[in-house]
């Protein structure tokens, strides 16, 4: 999970609070592949904001956002990693080789 709890100022001023900004649109969007990131916020004044990670650690299956009054979460599902057992499929036994 990713917290926004603030947005950025032009000209290097202290950062907005997310409570004092009117958002209009997020868009929140998968790239390279499931590899990557890419956070769009959309202000009632038309101010845009974009949060670009070019790289997760892994793939990701899918991405949602959920607006709290404090903070953007930006929840990150990732794909589930096979058994140790699965990695022949579910038909063969993967039972260890007997000894002489």
């Amino acid at each position: 999970t990713i917290r926004i709890d603030t947005l950025p100022v032009q000209g290097g001023g202290p950062p907005l609070a997310w409570s004092d900004v009117d958002i209009k649109n997020i868009e929140t969007t998968l790239i390279d592949d499931k590899a990557g990131l890419l956070v769009l916020v959309e202000t009632e004044s038309n101010n845009n904001y974009h949060l670009h990670i070019k790289k997760l650690y892994g793939q990701v299956e899918s991405v949602k956002h959920v607006v709290k009054a404090k903070r953007l979460l930006v929840k990150l599902q990732k794909q589930k990693k096979k058994k140790a057992g699965d990695i022949w499929g579910d038909k063969t036994n993967a039972k260890a080789w007997p000894h002489p």
